[in-house]
């Protein structure tokens, strides 16, 4: 096994899993306008590919480019019409994250603009002007694996997710993907489509929710109606006050509309189809999660199809700056890495472990990739220090690791070791792999005792750093899910192989 042939066999078995069609990126329009997303293609270094914008009136937004593959690496820069370069990619954190970003851009109205992406390596990308925010922390575009937001309501269908109360007649509920973080600032924007629609009906969004077990939780409400009114509210339990009175002029009635909603500190912004529609000042939710809303309406109910969700919150200002050994990794005492890590300021000082499981053990079946989850299922950390010592049993082409994050087998994050003397950090959301880092482990790294591997990962925040057997291996830029602690194990053979694991922990702060 090498790292060519590993890494396809594993985007593979991800894929049995996972199953997506490709993504549809020939641009028919170069045109792009807010409130929109617009998808591309980069087929190689250097090559660009240019939109347009042509703002009607002066406008400050930030240009955003999520890469949705692997191999590609955007880069983004704005033009006038004169040639004069406006702005060019704030690369926030060089090399870690696979998205580009230029800020804060004063567009001024009928002037055109050309809007250039680049970019190292090849794949897909969405680009959208955004009012709010340069760090991608979520893009769902439903053309893959999306069960983390599917319930009784939702469900994924031709690149759309679709609510549909059913038996809900006059109902309403709201939509939080699973494994979601509680958020202070952020912004939150979909694009809506009614596909039948009754009176009594309205969609939206949800910023700030509150997670407790209501069908419609505490929270704020951005929804409009078929006829274009829309309003603003607050909601908890069974109440409800109106923020910003229903404004019935209907002149944004559509099929289609795009809506949006920034939270900044105490101010939420209210946007329709890219601009700006209200504000209010509320103080009573400081942070929570976000999400989609329906009410049905009454006769048969409404169905709404969602697509292009984005999420986008402040750029983080986490500065770590890991040393390339450890001198505690042999250590037994979880306590006694935990110092050295926190003494070099990539944990904060402090916490306990939270988990200890000493020895486990599993088999896999042929061409497969299983994670089992450790430990009770309530324990669903986002930050942590997770180390595990991990060998091959029986095996001939057999990865063994831990997963963090995990919320189902299309999302989570997984360190391993292989059979080759490699090691990688895969990224895996919604179906896809986002990153993936191999190489071969040094020969100066020793191995613990019977050819253990300890692995030692770092999440914090958006950051996961990797170490094997105390050497620094490398680190990721990924936003934080909720999820479980797991053992993986993918199996690039045709016969069944087993992982065998010891001291596994976790330690929290």
């Amino acid at each position: 096994m090498r790292h060519v042939a590993s890494y396809g066999l594993l985007v593979a078995l991800i894929s049995m899993v996972c199953p997506g069609p490709a993504l549809d990126v020939t641009a028919q329009d170069p045109q792009v306008s807010p409130g929109e997303s617009v998808r591309g293609y980069v087929d190689n270094d250097g090559a660009e590919q240019i939109w347009e914008f042509q703002p009607q009136r002066d406008q400050t937004l930030t240009v955003l480019v999520n890469a949705f593959s692997d191999g590609l690496d955007p880069a983004v820069a704005v033009w006038d019409e004169d040639d004069n370069l406006i702005a060019e990619n704030d690369d926030r954190i060089p090399g870690l994250d696979r998205d580009a970003s230029a800020s804060d851009i004063a567009f001024e109205g009928g002037t055109t603009y050309r809007i250039a992406v680049s970019g190292k390596g090849r794949g897909n990308y969405r680009l959208w002007l955004s009012p709010a925010y340069s760090q991608v922390w979520e893009a769902a575009e439903f053309e893959h694996d999306s069960r983390r937001w599917t319930t009784p309501y939702a469900r994924q269908q031709r690149g759309q997710l679709v609510l549909n109360p059913d038996r809900l007649i006059g109902r309403t509920f709201v939509v939080q993907p699973e494994g979601s973080v509680p958020l202070t600032d952020a912004y939150i924007q979909a694009e809506f489509e009614w596909l039948t629609r009754t009176e009594g009906a309205a969609l939206g969004l949800v910023i700030r929710a509150q997670q407790d077990e209501a069908a419609t939780p505490a929270a704020y409400y951005f929804a409009i109606t078929p006829d274009g009114a829309w309003s603003a509210s607050y909601q908890q339990a069974d109440t409800s006050e109106i923020l910003i009175e229903p404004d019935t002029e209907g002149t944004l009635a559509s099929d289609r509309i795009t809506l949006g909603v920034r939270a900044t500190g105490t101010t939420l912004t209210f946007y329709a189809n890219g601009q700006e529609v209200g504000e209010h000042e509320d103080t009573r939710l400081e942070r929570g999660t976000w999400g989609l809303y329906l009410e049905s309406g009454g006769g048969d109910g409404s169905t709404v199809a969602v697509d292009n969700v984005l999420l986008t919150v402040p750029a983080t200002d986490l500065d770590l700056e890991p040393p390339l050994t450890l001198d505690s990794w042999r250590s037994a005492q979880p306590a006694e890495i935990a110092d050295e890590l926190a003494s070099n300021d990539l944990i904060p000082a402090g916490g306990q472990r939270t988990l200890l499981i000493l020895e486990t053990s599993y088999q896999i079946g042929s061409q497969e990739q299983r994670t089992y989850p450790q430990g009770e299922a309530t324990l669903r950390p986002t930050d942590m220090v997770i180390s595990i010592d991990a060998a091959i049993a029986d095996g001939d082409n057999l990865a063994c690791g831990i997963a963090l994050r995990y919320v189902d087998d299309a999302n989570q994050t997984i360190a391993y070791m292989d059979l080759d003397g490699g090691m990688g950090l895969l990224e895996v959301s919604d179906g896809m792999i986002r990153r993936h880092t191999y190489d071969f482990i040094s020969e100066s790294a020793a191995p613990l005792a019977d050819s253990m591997i300890r692995l030692l990962v770092i999440a914090r925040q958006d950051r996961v750093l990797m170490y094997v057997n105390g050497e620094y291996f490398t680190t990721h830029h990924a936003p934080p899910r909720q999820g479980q602690i797991g053992v993986a194990l993918i199996n690039y053979s045709t016969l069944s192989s087993r992982c065998v694991y010891e001291n596994l922990w976790v330690w929290q702060w």
